[in-house]
């Protein structure tokens, strides 16, 4: 016997893609069995005809793009990377205040500081606003996942983050 030839394999194979790729919690990971897969998915190209390195380049080819699955809720993810956009751009369309963002700044040049010196924590003068921007949503938003800077992000205004950001553009070495 075949190692891909289960009871569970010839079920599969009855059944159809969008059952097959169940997301129901009682039904496991899924019906379809790697190996499987690969059999399916390997092109029918006999570059390595009479080989087995034309079995290993296809199972290779197949299996590492199988090694990182979409997250299950990647619907959730698309959504957040649009809410992202959005505030960006929101943001970007305001008039940062310097002076308003020098007094925010206080706390950000506590670690980001201009030397470098801060182990591990990257100095900020001179950054581009729309990069200042971005990072500073995705982190309030919980795209990017650091625990320190989502905390500082989180209780700042769109008003607040494009005076950062204007300052922060600003800032001399």
């Amino acid at each position: 016997m075949r190692p891909c030839s289960t009871s569970r394999r010839r079920m599969a194979e009855r059944k159809t893609h969008r059952e097959a790729a169940s997301t129901d919690d009682s039904a496991g990971p899924g019906l379809w069995e790697e190996c499987l897969v690969i059999r399916h998915c390997m092109p029918p190209s006999r570059a390595a005809a009479g080989t087995r390195m034309a079995v290993l380049i296809g199972a290779i080819a197949v299996a590492v793009p199988m090694a990182w699955p979409l997250p299950a809720n990647a619907s959730d993810n698309a959504a957040l990377a649009l809410e992202v956009e959005h505030a960006v751009t929101r943001i970007l369309a305001l008039d940062g205040d310097p002076a308003y963002g020098e007094y925010l700044g206080g706390e950000c040049v506590t670690c980001h500081q201009a030397s470098g010196a801060a182990s591990g924590i990257p100095p900020i003068h001179g950054l581009p606003v729309d990069y200042t921007v971005q990072a500073m949503v995705e982190y309030k938003l919980g795209t990017r996942t650091n625990p320190v800077m989502k905390l500082m992000t989180a209780r700042l205004s769109d008003e607040e983050i494009a005076a950062l950001a204007v300052y922060i553009a600003d800032m001399e070495e």
